[in-house]
Order: C-alpha cells, then structure tokens, then sequence
C-alpha cells in the first residue's frame, strides 16, 4: 500500500533529493531528505514494521552521504559505488513508503487534521 497522500509529499521530497544529491551538495541535499523521512514519521504511531523501514532509510540515505562525501574531487558524480548506495537509498524510501501505508496517525496528527484512515 502507498503512503497516504498526507505523507506522500514528505517521500518524495526525500526521493527526488536522494535523485539528485552529488558530492557538491550532498551535505545538504542529504540533510533535507533526512528532515522529510523524520517528519513524515513525526505523524505515524509507532509501529515495529514502521519503525523498521524508518531505521533502514536513514541508514541507506546516510549511506549515500557517506559515498558521496568519500568521492575524490573531479570524481565522475555515477561512480558505482555511489549509484549502488544511491538505488539502495530509493529501494529503502519505496519501502518506508509502503511501510507507511499501513500506519495510523497518531495523536498530533489527528490534532492537526491529518487523519487519514
């Protein structure tokens, strides 16, 4: 199941940001992909499948940082190792956003009108 359309916009702010980080700005393209997947979170009630996927996509997308920042300057941006972190961070963000897809808002979400089911 997708993520409901409240949280779907947090995903894919982090998905296009994974998409298109490089060593030049990876340090922040990164950070704010980090920051999407923490506030989509933010809204769910915990949940071991949730929290699960959560856990997996930061290591992933801080993975891809890690890649990126360790590329010698003038390193092509499509080294291997790098596309490979970055296809494992975008397999990690589909799976969170399944994840997603079962969880219940909780309590400051549904304060804040963000009830979804």
């Amino acid at each position: 199941m997708a993520a409901p359309v409240t949280l779907e916009s947090f995903v894919d702010g982090a998905r296009s940001a994974v998409a298109r980080a490089t060593s030049f700005d990876a340090k922040h393209l990164i950070g704010n992909a980090l920051a999407q997947l923490h506030n989509a979170h933010a809204y769910v009630v915990s949940a071991p499948a949730v929290d699960r996927a959560y856990n997996e996509v930061r290591v992933h997308v801080h993975g891809l940082k890690v890649e990126l920042s360790s590329l010698p300057m003038g390193a092509p941006q499509n080294h291997p190792p790098v596309e490979r972190a970055r296809q494992l961070a975008l397999l990690s963000i589909e799976h969170y956003a399944a994840a997603l897809g079962d969880a219940q808002p909780n309590e400051m979400a549904k304060a804040l009108g963000l009830d979804w089911f």
